[in-house]
C-alpha cells in the first residue's frame, strides 16, 4: 500500500511517464500476492491511459481484473479501468457493460466515490455507443453523488462534464444550467485548469445560441 501510494503520487508530481518506469521496474522479477500486484497494474493502466498509449493499456488491464479479489474495492477499481480503457479504444458496447458492473460492484461495497467514477465513465460509454439519454442518466446520477459527498472540486468537475454532455446531445437549456453552476464554482474554487477553460467554451456557445453575444465574447475573454 505504501509503495502504491508513492507510485500514485509520483504520478501526481512528476508525471505518468517517471511514474510509469517505476512501475515497470517494480513489476519485473519481484515476487508479489496476486493483490500487491494487481494494485501496481491499476496504476500502470492509469498512467498508460494518461499518456494515451491505449493499445499498451489493454492487457495489464484485463490482467487487474483478472487478478483482482473478488468483492473488493480493487477489484471494482480493476473492473472501472478495463472499462474506461475499452471506451477509450473504441469498443463502447463492451466497454459499458464492463461499467455497468464496476458502478454496481462500487454500490455493492458502499463507496459512493468509486461510484461516481465508474458512473462518469459509463456516461463516456454509453455516449459513444449512441445511447444518449442512458449516457445523460449516467452523468446525472454521478452529480447527485458528488452533491451527496459535499466535495466541491468533484461537483464542479461532473457538473462541466454533464454541460459537455448535453451540449453535444442537444439540450441547450440544460448545457447553459450546468455550464453557468460549473462556471461559478470552478470560479470559488480559484481553478484555472483545462476543465474550467473548455467549461468556458461550452458556456460561451450556449450565450451565442440565446442571442447574448456580449455575454459569449466577455466569457470566452479569459480563453483567447
Amino acid at each position: 500500500d505504501a509503495l502504491r501510494q508513492a507510485l500514485s503520487a509520483a504520478m501526481v508530481r512528476q508525471g505518468s511517464q517517471i511514474a510509469l518506469q517505476r512501475l515497470d521496474d517494480v513489476l519485473q522479477p519481484l515476487a508479489h500476492t496476486d493483490e500487491q500486484r494487481t494494485g501496481l497494474l491499476v496504476l500502470r493502466v492509469e498512467a498508460l491511459l494518461n499518456l494515451g498509449r491505449l493499445a499498451d493499456a489493454l492487457a495489464p488491464a484485463e490482467e487487474a481484473e483478472r487478478l483482482a479479489p473478488p468483492n473488493s474495492a480493487l477489484h471494482a477499481d480493476a473492473v472501472a479501468l478495463l472499462g474506461s480503457t475499452l471506451a477509450l479504444s473504441g469498443q463502447a458496447a463492451t466497454a459499458a457493460q464492463r461499467l455497468q458492473l464496476a458502478v454496481t460492484a462500487a454500490q455493492r461495497l458502499g463507496d459512493p466515490a468509486r461510484e461516481a467514477v465508474a458512473l462518469g465513465a459509463l456516461a463516456h460509454a454509453r455516449f459513444a455507443d449512441g445511447q444518449w439519454g442512458a449516457a445523460v442518466e449516467a452523468q446525472q446520477r454521478a452529480v447527485v453523488l458528488a452533491h451527496r459527498r459535499g466535495d466541491p472540486t468533484e461537483i464542479a468537475a461532473v457538473t462541466a462534464n454533464l454541460a459537455t454532455l448535453v451540449a453535444y446531445v442537444g439540450d441547450a437549456v440544460l448545457a447553459c444550467q450546468s455550464a453557468l453552476d460549473a462556471e461559478q464554482r470552478f470560479a470559488n474554487l480559484h481553478a484555472e485548469g483545462n476543465q474550467r477553460l473548455y467549461n468556458r467554451i461550452i458556456l460561451a456557445r450556449c450565450a451565442a445560441h440565446q442571442g447574448w453575444l456580449g455575454q459569449a465574447w466577455q466569457t470566452l475573454a479569459p480563453v483567447a
